[in-house]
């Protein structure tokens, strides 16, 4: 039984010729597998974000009730130009 010596060019060169095809398979494959993730947390961050705005939205129509009722029917039917005081409309919502 004879050993015969390596040669370092052939096996270099075919394992960069497996990489050059492996590579793009496990991108692709990696690609497919997270990005129900990706999506699902995303759609949790939107869902988030779109309650706090409901929640932000309702306290000020709340506020506009509570100062038309303090203002009582004639204000609204008078027409006088009673500028109610509203909540501060908060932009740090935005992730």
């Amino acid at each position: 039984m004879t050993v015969e010596p390596i040669n370092l060019t052939d096996m270099l060169a075919a394992c960069l010729a497996g990489l050059v095809v492996l590579i793009p398979v496990l991108g692709l494959t990696i690609r497919f597998a997270l990005k129900p993730v990706v999506e699902a947390i995303a759609s949790a961050r939107d869902a988030r974000r779109g309650r706090v705005e409901l929640d932000q939205l309702a306290e000020r129509v709340a506020a506009l009730e509570r100062q038309l009722q303090a203002n009582g029917p004639a204000a609204q039917l008078s027409g006088a130009s009673v500028v109610p005081e509203l909540p501060a409309r908060s932009d740090s919502t935005r992730m």
